[in-house]
Parts: C-alpha cells; sequence; structure tokens
C-alpha cells in the first residue's frame, strides 16, 4: 500500500557524516497549485495518493484506473516487477542465472516478449548452454511454451526443468529442479514446444498446474558448424559468422568415401578426390520462454509490500503463507471457537473479483479447513457479513487444495485450521494461499495527500475528468481543516521505527532519522457524502487552510471500469473573514414533532472582502422549516429584547429546496452584531445537523457557516441537535389521507395523498414506492430518491397507472420500502387503497 498522505517518500538511511539526526516532514506532494485552482492531472500527482496496494494502474499520461487482475497468463512477462529481499541479498524476477557469462546481455531476451529477440548459447561448450528464469513468485503453472526465432535454428536437442524454489539441504543449498520436457531426438524443423505441467504432488482430481518459480532450458545437443549442406555458391554467399564446416572426402577404389583432410585432400590424385560439402554453421536460438499460469494471485499481489514495511515479527504465518514464495511458509494454529482466535485473516485492501482460493504446502498439509470470504460489508451488528464455506477434510493429506466458487467481490479472506480428524499432533503446515479471478478491481479508493492552500480558501467548486460506463461509478468526497497533528517516528539505521525511549539511548552515530506523519486534528470535517457530478459546490466547511479528495472507482461488472486523469479544486478569498454559528436547544428532542429552535450567527469581515446578500438555513432532515422571527443585535440588545427586527419586517423569506433563504436588506450593518434566527422544524435523525451558507449573488459563490462560539446568550457552540430515536421503526406506519379516492377530475377527493415517515437514515438512497393491483403486478411506479430520506415525504397518487390510462375502480396494494446498509428489518410496508367512482 502507498504510505499515508505525507509518508510516501521514505528516508532509508542516514549518512554518518551527519552530526545529529533531523526530524523532517516528508509531503508527497500529489497536486499542482495555481492562484486560484488546485490541478491534480500528472501520473506523478495520481501516484503520491493513497491507495491499496495492487489495485490501481497508473499510466504515462495519468490516467488511473483500477487494475485488472489476468486469467490465464505468461508468468514470465511481469517477473521483472517482483523483487524479493531473503538473507540480506535482493533478487528481481527476470534471468537469475546462465552457464556463460558471455551470455549475460543476450539471455534476457527470451523473457522480453518480443520474438524478434534471442538468446543464443555458445555451442562449443555445452555444459555452460543453459539459462534459468526466476519468476519472482510461485506460480501455478498449466505449461511452458518455447518459441525459436524465424531467422535461426531450433534446439537439436533440449531440456526444460522446472523448481518451485524449495532447495535441497546441507551446507551448499541448490535449487530441487525436475524435469518438465525433453527433446531428446534431432529437432531441426519444429520452432515451438509445449510442455503440459500436471501435478507432482498427491492433488484431488480437478487441480491443474504445478507450482513454478524457476525455469531452467538446457541445450543438449547442436549440429555445430554443421547445420545444413549448401552448395558451394550459397556458402561464400553466406555472411562470414555463419558459415559452417567443409568436409572433404577420398574417394576408394570400391566407391566408399572417407573424410580426410583439406591438405591430405589436395594432395590427391584427381580420382581419389571425392566430394567436398559445404555447411551453414548452426545458429540455435531461443526467442521467447512463456509459462503459462492461472492468473495473478491476488493475495501476494497485495500482501507482499504490507509485509516489508511492518516489523518482521508480526504475525509471522501471514507473512511467509501470503508471500507469494513456496519456499516460505510455517504451521498453522487451529482455529480456537471458544474464543474466535487464531484464524489467518488476509485483508486484500479492497475488492476484488475471485473465483478461486488455493492452497499449497511441501509436507504435513492440513487436515481439515473451512474458508470465510467477506467483501467488508458490515450487518446490523457491526460485524463483518460473511460467505462461509463448508468444512472441509483433507484426509488423503493432499499438498494442494482449492475451493472455487461463483465470481464475487471479495475484501477479506479468512481460512480456519480444524481438528475434525483429531490430528492436531501434526504440522499442519502451509506454504501459500492464493486467489484467483478475473476482471477489474471491484472498489478503488483514492486518497489524496494533505492539500494546504496559501492561506484560508474558499473552495468554491470540485470538478474532474473521466469515465463512468453502465456498471461502474465514479465518486469523490472531500474533508476540510485548518489544525494537523505531528506525530515522529524514530527509526534505527536499518530504517526500522523503534520506541523513542530506545532511540534517545543509542549512540548519536546509530540513531536514524525521526520522520514526522502529519495526521488531520480533530477540528476536520468528516468525510462529504459524495459527489457525482462534476462541477458541483464544495459540500465539505469552507474557507479552510487544507483539504483532502477522495476519488472511488467501483465496478459491478468484472470487465467494466471507471477511470479519472483530472481533478480540480477551485479557489477563491472568503466571502467574510469569520462566519460562526450555534443552536440551542441541542439535547432531548423529541422525533418527529415540531420544536422551536434558536440559532445565533456572528460575523467578522474584513476591508476587501466580497461579502454576501443572502442567507440560506437547511436541516440535514426532510421536514419543512417555519421561521417565526429574525432580530439582529448585540448580546445585551438580544437578551434584554432590544434587538432589531427584521422579519416579520425589511428581510425576505422564502422557501427553498430542504430549507429557507434570507435576503438581506440592503445597507444593513453587521459589524458587531449578532443575528438571531427562531423557527420552527421536526428532527427524524439520531443527530440533526442545521447548516447556514452566506451567497453571494454576483457570482454565485457560497461560504458555508462554522460551528463555534457565537454568542454570550448560549454555550451550546454546535449546530447539531439529539434525539432519542432509539425503539422508533425506521419507517413509521405510513398514512394515507385519502385511501378512498374518486379521481373523476371534479376536484374532489381526486388524489391519494400518501404520507411517508422515515427515522434515521442518512446519504441518498432510493424509496420504493409502488401501486399494485390485487394479483400483485405493478401498475404504478412512484418511486424517487430524496436528498435527505429521514423526515416526512408527501406523495400523490392520481389514479393512473404507468402508460397514463385511469385505473378501473377496485382495491390496490400501496408498497412501501426502503433499502438500508445492513438490511434493517421494519423498512417496508403495505396499504390499501380504493379507487372509485
Amino acid at each position: 500500500m502507498t504510505l499515508p498522505v505525507c509518508l510516501l517518500a521514505v528516508l532509508c538511511a542516514v549518512t554518518g557524516a551527519l552530526a545529529q539526526p533531523q526530524s523532517v516532514i516528508l509531503e508527497a506532494r500529489g497536486y499542482r497549485s495555481e492562484p486560484d485552482l488546485v490541478v491534480v492531472e500528472t501520473a506523478s500527482h495520481w501516484r503520491a495518493w493513497e491507495a491499496g496496494d495492487g489495485t490501481r494502474i497508473v499510466d504515462s499520461v495519468g490516467t488511473v484506473r483500477p487494475r485488472f487482475i489476468r486469467a490465464d497468463i505468461d508468468a514470465v512477462a511481469n517477473a521483472g516487477e517482483f523483487v524479493n529481499v531473503a538473507d540480506g541479498d535482493t533478487t528481481i524476477g527476470g534471468i537469475s542465472a546462465y552457464g556463460n557469462r558471455a551470455d549475460s546481455l543476450t539471455a534476457a531476451f527470451v523473457a522480453d516478449g518480443d520474438l524478434s529477440t534471442w538468446w543464443e548459447p555458445d555451442t562449443e561448450n555445452l555444459g555452460s548452454a543453459w539459462v534459468e528464469i526466476d519468476l519472482g513468485r510461485t506460480v501455478v503453472a498449466r505449461r511452458i511454451r518455447l518459441r525459436f526465432a524465424d531467422s535461426g535454428d531450433p534446439f537439436l536437442m533440449f531440456r526444460v526443468l522446472v523448481a518451485d524454489g524449495t532447495e535441497s539441504f546441507g551446507r551448499k543449498r541448490t535449487l530441487l529442479f525436475q524435469r518438465a520436457g525433453q527433446v531428446a531426438a534431432p529437432n531441426k524443423d519444429q520452432r515451438e514446444f509445449v510442455f503440459d505441467l500436471a501435478p507432482r504432488r498427491p492433488v484431488p482430481d480437478g487441480i491443474e498446474g504445478e507450482p513454478v518459480q524457476f525455469v531452467r532450458v538446457d541445450l543438449l545437443g547442436t549440429d555445430g558448424p554443421r547445420a545444413e549442406e549448401v552448395d558451394r555458391l550459397a556458402y561464400f554467399r553466406l555472411p562470414e559468422q555463419d558459415r559452417g564446416a567443409i568436409d572433404y572426402f577420398r574417394v576408394t577404389v570400391i566407391g566408399r568415401e572417407i573424410p580426410v583432410l583439406r591438405e591430405s585432400y589436395l594432395q590427391l590424385s584427381l580420382e581419389q578426390q571425392g566430394p567436398v560439402r559445404y555447411y551453414r554453421k548452426e545458429r540455435p536460438r531461443l526467442a521467447e520462454v512463456e509459462v503459462e499460469a492461472l492468473g495473478d494471485n491476488i493475495i501476494a499481489l497485495t500482501q507482499r509490500v504490507l509485509a516489508e514495511s511492518g516489523d518482521f515479527f508480526d504475525d509471522l504465518v501471514r507473512r511467509f503463507v501470503t508471500d507469494g514464495l513456496m519456499r516460505t511458509g510455517l504451521t498453522v494454529r487451529e482455529y480456537d471457537p471458544f474464543r474466535d482466535r487464531d484464524q489467518l485473516l488476509i485483508d486484500l485492501g479492497a475488492r476484488f473479483w475471485l473465483e478461486r482460493i488455493r492452497m499449497l504446502t511441501d509436507r504435513t498439509p492440513l487436515t481439515s479447513y473451512q474458508i470465510r470470504l467477506s467483501d467488508g460489508s458490515l450487518n446490523a451488528d457491526g460485524d463483518f457479513e460473511w460467505t462461509t464455506f463448508d468444512e472441509k477434510i483433507n484426509a488423503e493429506r493432499y499438498l494442494e487444495v482449492e475451493e472455487t466458487f461463483s465470481p464475487q467481490p471479495v475484501r477479506l479472506v479468512e481460512l480456519r485450521r480444524l481438528n475434525l480428524l483429531n490430528d492436531a499432533r501434526l504440522a499442519g503446515k502451509l506454504s501459500e494461499i492464493q486467489a484467483y479471478g478475473r476482471g477489474y478491481v471491484s472498489d478503488v479508493i483514492l486518497t489524496s495527500p494533505i492539500i494546504k492552500f496559501d492561506g484560508r480558501q474558499m473552495v468554491t467548486a470540485v470538478s474532474w475528468e473521466g469515465e463512468a460506463p453502465a456498471g461502474t461509478s465514479l465518486e469523490i468526497r472531500t474533508r476540510s481543516g485548518d489544525r494537523l497533528i505531528q506525530i515522529p517516528h524514530y527509526l534505527n539505521m536499518a530504517g526500522r521505527e523503534i520506541s523513542e525511549a530506545l532511540w534517545e539511548r543509542l549512540p548519536d552515530e546509530q540513531q536514524g532519522p525521526i520522520r514526522v506523519e502529519e495526521v488531520p486534528d480533530s477540528d476536520w470535517s468528516t468525510w462529504s457524502e459524495p459527489y457525482r457530478e462534476t462541477g458541483r459546490a464544495f459540500q465539505s466547511p469552507s474557507p479552510r487552510s487544507m483539504a483532502l479528495v477522495q476519488a472511488r472507482l467501483r465496478t459491478f461488472q468484472p470487465l467494466r471500469t471507471a477511470t479519472i486523469s483530472r481533478l480540480t479544486l477551485g479557489l477563491a478569498p472568503p466571502l467574510v473573514d469569520l462566519a460562526v454559528a450555534e443552536v440551542t436547544p441541542t439535547r432531548s428532542i423529541d422525533p418527529g414533532l415540531a420544536r422551536e429552535f434558536t440559532l445565533y450567527l456572528r460575523l467578522e469581515r474584513q476591508p476587501g472582502d466580497p461579502g454576501f446578500q443572502r442567507i440560506a438555513l437547511r436541516s440535514s432532515a426532510s421536514a419543512p422549516i417555519d421561521v417565526t422571527g429574525v432580530r439582529i443585535g448585540s448580546d445585551d440588545e438580544l437578551r434584554f429584547d432590544q434587538a432589531e427586527v427584521l422579519w416579520p419586517g425589511s428581510l425576505e423569506v422564502s422557501r427553498l429546496d430542504g430549507g429557507v433563504s434570507f435576503e438581506l436588506p440592503d445597507g444593513l450593518d453587521l459589524s458587531g452584531r449578532i443575528l438571531e434566527f427562531r423557527f420552527s422544524t421536526s428532527v427524524f435523525l439520531p443527530s440533526t445537523t442545521f447548516a447556514l451558507e452566506l451567497i453571494n449573488d454576483d457570482d454565485g459563490r457560497t461560504q458555508q457557516v462554522d460551528t463555534g462560539d457565537a454568542t454570550s446568550l448560549v454555550a451550546s457552540n454546535q449546530l447539531v441537535v439529539v434525539s432519542e430515536l432509539e425503539g422508533l421503526p425506521l419507517l413509521a406506519p405510513v398514512e394515507i389521507d385519502s385511501p378512498v379516492f374518486t379521481p373523476n377530475g371534479d376536484g374532489v377527493r381526486d388524489e391519494a395523498e400518501i404520507l411517508i415517515t422515515l427515522f434515521q437514515l442518512q446519504g441518498q438512497r432510493p424509496l420504493q414506492v409502488a401501486i399494485h393491483d390485487v394479483s400483485g403486478r405493478r401498475i404504478r411506479d412512484l418511486s424517487f430518491t430524496p436528498p435527505a430520506p429521514s423526515g416526512q415525504h408527501r406523495i400523490l397518487w392520481d389514479g393512473y397507472d404507468d402508460d397514463r390510462r385511469l385505473v378501473v375502480p377496485g382495491i390496490y396494494l400501496l408498497r412501501v420500502s426502503v433499502d438500508t446498509d445492513a438490511g434493517a428489518s421494519g423498512t417496508s410496508a403495505v396499504r390499501t387503497l380504493s379507487v372509485v367512482y
């Protein structure tokens, strides 16, 4: 995983020349600042954003898309992406060894994916004519394919060896190779060979492939300078390096041909001189070695970096069984169902489309186990929702087992080692647990570094460029704030984090750097609701001096994906320097009943502030706000009822979607004065938030009002009111104003008015409202998606169906339901209506 916010660049060492280690705040820029704009658009910008390991791809032009998880891959093609560190040595996938030092450059051509390049071994010494490829990780290989160059010769005789990475015992540890295929008869023409790899270990029926990390190709035989006989003219037309042997023959009296040296041939009489044969030199050229494997192992793809970034001894079992290497592995503890512990839990960091979990070991396997999968969703109790597979018994002690299932998005994989055979004394070793699937990562979340403005700024709009075809979505969210917390991390000279006390005890020359992490303070807002359209107004508190942005790329079909290539934040000076408000009362508010509130707003302006003309007041619940009075004055004037009354009066009040708007009279002096708003409304959430916005009609800019100390008359310092909703259903009983109505156009009871009241629901979600006939057939869909679901919603049915035809008289069913994240009960209702004429 890319490191959080300001930790993306890492100090690995400090030279001994430094007298004292330094505290360094490391920032990953991740954006470009302009006078009125923050821009994210380059590949380097997007790579500085935090994302789950292995979940995203950033191309050279700066387009970000979820990683495509492949099936049926050539494991050689990306071997160079895998880096392994063991015993102080760092190895990179690719050519790992060769028999002849002269092959150090050309051997790599067998793994470059280019058929026009090749490795041509030295045929003078067959013992050194070999090359070894390290795939960088253990893959489950189905077959190995060798392709020989058209411009040369195929190998005359050769063999292919494979190894899974395990080594022999003893002082000199060597890879344990096994033969995968061999061509022992001379081959002059075939240029492509495929060797299928069947499991060599005991495995159940249906298991295919063989664990492989290393592939070795040995040249066993060659025609050397005598690849092909050619005539004399063709021979001398060959480039000199392609001219092979010239053989001279003496003819005996009985017609036999005996090879002789050239010098001897020239001394023979014409009758004794036999034929002279010319040969093209053999050019054995191996163009490509391909290893066809099951696919990308998602567990190794996501876990290797996590393991490398943590302490070596943190969860050693998970480290070794998810590192992608067969040679590592440990015994898995037996699952304790009473304490619910000792299970192996793997967090992939995002949702991947999976269809197979495979487990590998080289000896003493798990004899019983259970797999569970989760997409990360939570149930009503706040626990993960799991798909639990049947308990499995491996009485035959197969060294490879797997669980297959239909493709599904998975975030968490859990393995439980069971003891169904009462054989807990056996080791129960696991070398690798692997996960395979196909499709774009289902859910990728990109989080920006902390974006720092030049002072407090208003963010006017959030815009982006990207694509979200059907079956995908692209969502943007934001946070904002003014303060940061600095957390020091003390490192030793090896780059490992240690405690401050231990760091202080080290000699100066052994102290590593102090790395300072910056994280948002408590004054930061929570993540906003998703921006679903580009160019929308900033939804987090503003003005602020810093912000965070989150981009979420989701796919609901494995082969479709969303992308993002550019994001901008529009900046502008604040309308006023300071705007804070607080409300009263804030506690013990009865849900669903009208209650009067008083809200105070204090403003501070600086010379040059653009100012505003209107104030908007909204509630996070769907409930009307009825204004009962507006006054302005000092604390004392408000306290002793001497404040100026603005409404009823010169202030204009109008309704707007989800609230009310106040248009200030011209010339109103706000300096040092407090605005008091009295209004009545109902609450339907455990915590209902009132929001104030200052609006400049000249340029359309909007400034959100902060929570704070607006007056000495109250001490709430907040705009949130709390209600006790325990015991209330999410969906109150549905009310119908006219359950029997007559849609005949006479203006009397022509419509049925339906009142739906919802509690405790936050975030946009569809409200399903439908009319059915008594057979259950839907005849009218009245569904809609309110911006704030909690509250009261009034819906009218005029007696017409979806085709705008008047329904026949009779009894009809009204079905109302709302989806919840946790699938809670009490979210649907059925009522009857009667249509008569």
